[in-house]
């Protein structure tokens, strides 16, 4: 008897709660408490369900790795839910709602799980690749349909005309990640295409896809560029201040150039917006000169010889502004934030 009157006096409880109550919650939980959270009350789920499906993800390439006949049943199955949400998604009662705002997605390479079939006794690995291509159909087919998508951020081994003109036709895409490795296939015949609202692009170390990106797709609105590998710096930074004139933030991870020279400098008043540069001592002493960068992190991801703090601050001497930052790339943890680690497991005893 007492437990019926305590029913409704929390459901009441709950109604009583001010909607900006809940909404401090994020704050306080992860995105994964905060799911969890929404199964179990209502309230909170209807307050938290347009959150909850702004940023989706979807993981393939984990559900290869350590992949064996003790776990094959369960990520088949993880697999075909996977592949029941993604068509879920689509539907078109639901995909016209403006809720969905970004997709993470690794795909996984096919050729990686078909080399396991020698070394695990898995009678049908056709049956996990056939989901696998059955999500990537639906993912890629259906894209454009989230009226709202402003950030992709993809790991995808296949890359062709078909692809890249589904991407030119993402209308309100902002932010654009693609990982391609070295040995995917990239092919792109088409004629060039134009995504007029992409801000920022960060793509990875395959350089036909920097070819393609660089010559073929027109982004007149890109501010920050982001580059995993570059192999010929001449032709690359000479596309780059040609095709991107508004770039603000350049960065290259590593730079594949057996010369010790720098970066050619590129013409004076090219690329005049520029402000931030991240990559190897070279880059820096070619890209500083003559513009007004604001930051610099330099970082050992090239083959130059001799890059000496004279060098650096020789190149910031030629800029039209001092620069207000300069920095390594963090390698290692810093000072500070080894004493804030060390200060949240006291010795015993204090």
């Amino acid at each position: 008897m007492v437990q019926d009157r305590l029913v409704p006096e929390r459901s009441l409880a709950v109604d009583l709660v001010p909607t900006e109550i809940w909404l401090l919650c994020w704050d306080l939980c992860s995105y994964s408490e905060i799911s969890r959270l929404s199964l179990v009350c209502k309230r909170f789920r209807i307050i938290s369900l347009p959150f909850l499906f702004k940023h989706q993800s979807l993981d393939l390439a984990a559900m290869e790795q350590g992949l064996d006949q003790n776990n094959f049943v369960d990520r088949l199955d993880y697999m075909r839910r996977a592949a029941v949400r993604v068509e879920n998604l689509t539907d078109p009662s639901f995909a016209a709602l403006p809720l969905i705002e970004s997709w993470t997605v690794r795909f996984g390479y096919e050729h990686a799980l078909s080399s396991k079939k020698q070394d695990i006794d898995i009678e049908d690995l056709r049956l996990f690749n056939k989901l696998r291509a059955r999500i990537m159909e639906t993912f890629c087919k259906t894209l454009h349909i989230y009226p709202n998508l402003s950030s992709l951020d993809m790991e995808r081994y296949t890359v062709d005309t078909a692809f890249l003109t589904m991407l030119a036709g993402l209308p309100h895409l902002r932010d654009l990640r693609l990982h391609i490795p070295d040995k995917s296939s990239v092919s792109y015949s088409g004629g060039n295409l134009t995504m007029p609202n992409l801000r920022r692009l960060d793509i990875s170390r395959h350089a036909l896809l920097l070819d393609g990106f660089t010559r073929r797709i027109s982004l007149p609105n890109l501010v920050d560029l982001r580059i995993g590998v570059v192999r010929n710096t001449e032709v690359v930074f000479a596309h780059v201040a040609e095709r991107f004139p508004l770039l603000e933030r350049l960065g290259v991870d590593v730079i594949q150039d057996y010369s010790s020279e720098p970066v050619p400098e590129l013409p004076v008043g090219s690329l005049p917006n520029l402000r931030e540069i991240i990559g190897p001592q070279g880059m820096v002493d070619g890209l500083v000169p003559g513009r007004s960068i604001s930051r610099v992190v330099v970082g050992n991801g090239g083959t130059w010889a001799g890059a000496t703090s004279g060098r650096r601050f020789g190149a910031f001497s030629r800029s039209l502004a001092a620069p207000r930052q300069t920095s390594p790339m963090a390698a290692t943890p810093s000072v500070g934030e080894l004493s804030r680690g060390l200060s949240l497991h006291p010795p015993a005893g204090m």
